[in-house]
């Protein structure tokens, strides 16, 4: 793997394509957390007619295309940014305004193109790169220019992480106390329009605000906080540039003559794709497997302290207790030998009964109950009738902590609102 760090054929295209993804993999942060991902989009689309503009004007001058297409991509979508604002004063929806914004742009990158290939087919070529993104083209100097917006991109986050943060999660602040600073708006929206321009070689004009929306998008379903999503998210954006690449060479260089080839734009993005996809289900707290194995703990015990509970009174049959907590034959079997292994419960032929410790939980939970009871009819004013489905729910959601905090409010009652002794605390 180092060569692809030393070879002047790979060097270029692999570094650099890994520094623009982790520039927009961090100011993707910005409008994810506002809440306008479809912005992405449209500024993406809002670059062809600009890259288009430029091409149709270097054909009357000679000035360099590496000049003219970032020049016009630059100016197209900061006259995009104006008119969603113009639109979203006139009380447009937000997504109706950015939706017809990127068609618009878009058409009239398709009619400027299809005039630039009549009118020269060299220039026509060059943005088609620009279309579908080409990372084999670029040069030494392109690493330095996306290593210097990388740069500037953490420092600005680096200097104004307060007023970033006031600005993205109490904006109705910022606007009561009049403290709204222009130069961060600006200058987030200059490097959000830099790392899309950029990034544009690398993905292309359809694939660059993927870039800006999936590692941002992953990094969120693990971060705990601003500065560790920015940190997650750039780093989320650089791993699918590293590996994006890295897999489109090593097929190249895999295969008998270069026969299979695989664009590394497309491959950055597929990359990106599957971290949403795996931190959506393997994030240690939010993720789907983590919740589900919650939700799965969270009936467990709710069903073995309901159990417990309807031992209490008397000793019941195998058949009776799987009738009132509704398992199959099989889970009930694995459901009763666990709370056996535990020492809650014992059995006497086809007859369950509670053991010392289980007697002691099960006169807890019950408590419980009837505490909720209490608080239900006297602080909530639901009837008695009523009360007891409500706290069958609530009793397997109380902590030692809610306990104390409870019976001081209730100032320590014997009896629920049905006549029935409440057990005293258990130390």
């Amino acid at each position: 793997m180092s060569f692809l760090l030393f070879d002047p054929l790979y060097r270029a295209s692999f570094l650099g394509s890994c520094l623009i993804c982790f520039c927009a993999g961090i100011m993707g942060v910005f409008i994810f957390l506002q809440k306008r991902a479809l912005l992405s989009e449209l500024l993406s689309h809002a670059t062809y007619p600009g890259l288009a503009l430029g091409g149709v004007l270097a054909t009357f001058s000679n000035t360099p295309l590496w000049f003219r297409f970032p020049l016009g991509a630059f100016v197209s979508c900061a006259l995009a940014l104006w008119l969603l604002q113009v639109l979203e004063k006139q009380k447009l929806s937000q997504d109706a305004a950015m939706s017809t914004l990127m068609s618009g742009f878009f058409a009239c990158g398709l009619l400027l193109t299809s005039y630039l290939q009549n009118k020269d087919a060299r220039i026509f070529l060059e943005m088609q790169k620009c279309f579908f993104g080409e990372v084999a083209t670029l040069l030494d100097e392109h690493v330095i220019v996306y290593a210097i917006l990388c740069f500037g991109t953490i420092c600005f986050c680096y200097l104004f992480y307060r007023k970033i943060q006031w600005q993205l999660f109490d904006p109705q602040y910022i606007k009561i106390s009049c403290s709204k600073d222009r130069f961060v708006d600006i200058f987030s929206g200059i490097f959000l329009i830099a790392a899309i321009i950029i990034g544009i070689r690398s993905c292309g004009v359809l694939l660059v605000s993927a870039m800006l929306i999936a590692p941002v998008a992953a990094a969120r379903m693990v971060a705990s906080s601003l500065a560790s999503l920015f940190v997650l998210s750039g780093l989320f954006g650089l791993f699918s540039g590293f590996l994006g690449n890295y897999l489109s060479i090593m097929c190249v260089l895999g295969r008998e003559n270069g026969k299979m080839f695989l664009p590394p734009g497309p491959m950055i993005v597929l990359i990106a794709g599957l971290l949403v996809v795996l931190s959506y289900l393997f994030a240690p707290q939010k993720g789907l497997l983590a919740k589900s194995i919650r939700i799965f703990q969270f009936r467990f015990r709710a069903a073995q302290e309901n159990c417990l509970k309807a031992l209490c009174s008397k000793e019941r049959s195998l058949a009776e207790m799987q009738s009132i907590l509704r398992l199959h034959r099989l889970s009930f079997f694995f459901f009763q030998r666990h709370m056996k292994r535990e020492g809650l419960v014992q059995g006497k032929g086809r007859d369950l009964h509670l053991t010392e410790e289980g007697k002691k939980r099960a006169l807890r939970i019950v408590r419980f109950h009837r505490l909720w009871e209490v608080y239900l009819t006297k602080h909530m004013d639901v009837s008695a009738k009523n009360v007891h489905p409500i706290a069958e729910e609530m009793e397997h959601v109380i902590t030692p902590d809610l306990e104390k905090r409870l019976d001081h409010l209730l100032q320590k009652p014997e009896f629920d609102p049905h006549d029935q002794p409440i057990p005293k605390r258990f130390s």
